[in-house]
């Protein structure tokens, strides 16, 4: 650890915790100014200086004083520990582009099917107006009868399903679909296929390997 690389870690953490240099030297009573010349190496700061800057990031010596590689080995523990805290959440993230891939089409269609189904039951459930809109009164919506709730909460979780994996038609800015070369509607790619696998399946097993060999590290 050395004095200069003081400067180049107070920048960093002052903009990992989201502090402009002016709001930095309000909060530890200097001018913006000093901050500056501290982060350029351009001076050293006073004990007082320093107390302040320590207190207000809670930074150890090393994230005051270290290189980039001692930062990176003393930070392991507390990684390690945040990895083990969230270790179930984490699994299930880890789990989804396995899932989405192997049954993918089954929930697409499923959410399909019961979108449908949303639909028809609408129709018995709620009055509609002359164009089609839902006939409300003071009190809410119309109702026509009393279908359970839980049909119409399905349907809403199958709306959400059906947004993730439905392909959106590309319109322009009158709504107007736009036609490919035969005249078919354009779509857009899908939630689901924007969604990065390879790069998830990738921090999925550093994840796994740092898991694997935490006692070594």
């Amino acid at each position: 650890m050395m004095i200069e690389n003081f400067g180049k870690n107070v920048a960093r953490l002052r903009k990992e915790q989201g502090y402009s240099q002016e709001q930095l030297a309000k909060e530890i009573e200097v001018n913006r100014q000093t901050i500056s010349n501290i982060e350029r190496g351009a001076r050293y700061p006073t004990f007082e200086t320093l107390e302040k800057i320590a207190k207000l990031f809670k930074a150890t010596p090393t994230q005051l004083f270290g290189t980039p590689k001692e930062i990176a080995v003393s930070d392991t523990p507390a990684i390690l520990n945040e990895i083990d805290k969230y270790n179930s959440k984490i699994q299930a993230i880890l789990q989804i582009p396995d899932i989405v891939e192997t049954y993918g089409e089954e929930i697409h269609t499923l959410a399909e099917q019961v979108t449908t189904i949303k639909m028809v039951v609408d129709d018995l459930l709620y009055v509609h107006n002359d164009d089609d809109t839902l006939a409300t009164t003071d009190e809410g919506i119309l109702v026509r009868s009393n279908l359970p709730e839980e049909i119409n909460a399905i349907a809403n979780d199958a709306r959400v399903i059906n947004y993730f994996f439905g392909k959106p038609i590309i319109t322009d800015e009158d709504g107007l679909p736009y036609l490919d070369k035969n005249g078919k509607e354009m779509f857009e790619k899908s939630t689901y296929e924007k969604i990065p696998v390879e790069t998830i399946k990738e921090i999925a097993r550093a994840i796994d390997y740092i898991k694997k060999n935490k006692d070594n590290i």
